[in-house]
């Protein structure tokens, strides 16, 4: 009988122990994670243009066709994202990780597309949707060491870049712009696949948050993690 208790009680502890980490395992705001492309965390990419860092000035549209978007709800609220570099996103160099720095000005917005792939317009504003929102508003993103690693195969997602407006995916469409003013060159991961984006240099002299046009150019899909709440 003893035997029989002393197993019950070894079973109980293992029981609860089995529930704390599942329970820590669980963001503990509830949210979720939609990978884009859908197989992100176990297929390596390639070195894609400098989407996120780039020692010029620019901004770019990029538009993921709602087949991207497959699993994440209609009405979820997208509250931040994640990133990947691609193998040696560094440009090749010798270091384990991406080392500290800060980009100047950073900006991100969200809304549906008023445009398919294939049709962007080159002129930004035509894009947008009416539900635009300016999710990171013109700030400095500073990111820290060890961030980003430099890896040789498939790379870690970096740490949650919060949103400071979440936006709510309406389905359909989704357009991302993303806008920056310095930084060091790294390269994000991207998958084969093709997708469309408009891309500008923008005038440092002029009103950076002025409308923006540039030249329409096709480019390979770049990883990204959206990570929402329901």
């Amino acid at each position: 009988m003893f035997k029989s208790i002393r197993l019950l009680c070894v079973f109980a502890l293992c029981l609860a122990a089995v529930l704390v980490l599942a329970a820590c395992s669980q963001d503990s705001g509830g949210s979720k994670t939609h990978y884009i492309p859908s197989d992100a965390l176990t297929t390596e990419g390639d070195d894609g243009l400098a989407i996120f860092w780039d020692v010029s000035h620019w901004a770019s549209q990029i538009v993921y066709e709602e087949t991207y978007l497959d699993g994440m709800p209609v009405g979820a609220t997208i509250v931040g994202m994640r990133i990947r570099l691609g193998d040696n996103g560094l440009g090749g160099g010798s270091q384990d990780a991406f080392a500290a720095d800060t980009i100047e000005k950073f900006e991100v917005r969200l809304s549906s597309s008023e445009n398919g792939p294939g049709t962007l317009s080159d002129i930004f504003a035509d894009n947008r949707g009416s539900d635009e929102v300016i999710v990171i508003p013109e700030t400095s993103w500073e990111i820290a060491a060890d961030d980003y690693e430099n890896c040789d195969g498939i790379c870690e997602f970096g740490p949650l870049i919060s949103f400071a407006n979440p936006f709510v995916y309406a389905g359909g469409d989704l357009l991302m712009e993303v806008a920056q003013n310095g930084g060091t060159n790294v390269r994000y991961a991207d998958a084969e696949t093709q997708v469309d984006t408009v891309h500008v240099y923008l005038d440092l002299s002029a009103d950076w948050d002025a409308a923006r046009s540039g030249h329409f150019s096709t480019t390979v899909l770049p990883y990204i993690a959206f990570v929402y709440t329901d």
